[in-house]
């Protein structure tokens, strides 16, 4: 098969599934306690901004549009299925908020116009409202971050690879077999 010994095949296949497996803990690893803003510009450009989950605010584009901080709601939070980059193997579920340039307010996932604040609820917030309390919140809400436990995919990944370790092992077998078999004129 390729011109390769039972021994390369077997050492190509562990590369393979050794690079699979750390791929799957990368992508894991990258979205965890992660929140994906996005940024509507005034010429409806869309940017994208990874921060932690529990950060209280987002700076957009250094405060060229007169607001410096736009400020991150739960309440605004909303499930996507994120499968770009390294996720395209394993997707994943990631919490998502949305501003527009002109409100230091999120968008209402509902209305999609910016959340409405009095200036109590404003002082309320400034005062040391508990993000991690909401970002959990959430986080239970939504239910776990990807289709399966966190896990399942290494068991998956130790499964396969000891199959395949049997099954090229019985080859390495068989293609002895068949070569003592050539030689004594068979």
């Amino acid at each position: 098969m390729l011109g390769l010994s039972s021994g390369s095949m077997l050492y190509i296949m562990i590369l393979m599934f050794g690079g699979l497996t750390a791929a799957l803990f990368i992508s894991q690893k990258k979205t965890k306690d992660k929140l994906l803003c996005y940024f509507i510009r005034p010429n409806k450009q869309r940017i994208e901004k990874w921060v932690p989950q529990y950060a209280r605010y987002i700076r957009f584009d250094r405060g060229k549009y007169g607001i410096e901080r736009y400020y991150l709601d739960p309440r605004c939070f909303t499930p996507q299925w994120y499968d770009r980059g390294i996720n395209k193997i394993w997707g994943t579920w990631i919490q998502t908020i949305e501003f527009r340039w002109d409100s230091a307010w999120p968008l209402d996932p509902e209305t999609f116009e910016p959340i409405a604040r009095s200036p109590e609820v404003e002082e309320a917030l400034g005062s040391g409202e508990d993000y991690k309390a909401f970002a959990k919140a959430t986080e239970k809400q939504m239910g776990s971050k990807g289709r399966f436990p966190e896990w399942f995919f290494p068991v998956i990944i130790i499964g396969v690879v000891l199959i395949l370790l049997f099954l090229i092992w019985q080859m390495r077998g068989q293609v002895a077999g068949i070569e003592q078999h050539i030689r004594a004129g068979g």
